[in-house]
């Protein structure tokens, strides 16, 4: 195992642990940007966004062309938001068509208006049912 880094002029950075061996490649992109962030009346909103990646790109029309190239591929796609950060993690088989695929939903995400609002609601409504949840 050895694990190499490089951070670019913009700040991005890249750590890559290679696993002789094995045979799956994952690659997670953490964004620092959590509910922590998010302005007065804009609750969620990151949460929102996390989902709305997923309404389609150029590249993949829908959600179900998304999950289709997962398939395909022998893909898993996974994202979280947490109070400081959103974490996007792919799993694939092979390297090209994971960084296709994560690099379609981060960087060419169409945001409908309505998706975005509609996740708004649903995010919302699960916030209002957690906050009645002692044991959360």
């Amino acid at each position: 195992m050895s694990l190499e880094s490089h951070k670019y002029p913009n700040g991005f950075t890249v750590h890559v642990d290679t696993m002789p061996g094995r045979s799956v490649t994952t690659m997670s992109m953490h964004i620092p940007f959590g509910s922590v962030h998010e302005a007065s009346g804009e609750e969620g909103i990151e949460h929102a966004l996390e989902h709305a990646v997923f309404a389609g790109t150029a590249a993949f029309k829908s959600l179900s062309a998304i999950d289709l190239h997962g398939q395909l591929n022998g893909m898993y796609h996974n994202a979280l938001t947490s109070y400081t950060n959103t974490i996007h993690e792919t799993r694939s088989l092979a390297i090209a068509p994971a960084l296709h695929h994560l690099s379609q939903v981060l960087l060419h995400a169409k945001l409908p208006a309505k998706g975005i609002a509609s996740e708004m609601k649903s995010i919302r409504r699960e916030a209002r049912m957690q906050l009645d949840d002692l044991d959360e």
